[in-house]
């Protein structure tokens, strides 16, 4: 093993703490519009 395996138990564990982080991260990524209502409604996700 090298040392930066990662134990995967630990990486769920860190997922699903950050899971509204990472889907947030994603969905701006992704972003491909400039329709106000979609965009409104990513910030809203951000927002909260």
């Amino acid at each position: 093993m090298s040392d930066l395996d990662v134990d995967p138990n630990e990486y769920n564990k860190l997922r699903s703490i950050y899971k509204y982080y990472i889907d947030s991260y994603i969905a701006l990524h992704q972003l491909k519009t400039d329709k106000e209502e979609e965009l409104n409604k990513i910030y809203k996700m951000i927002k909260t």
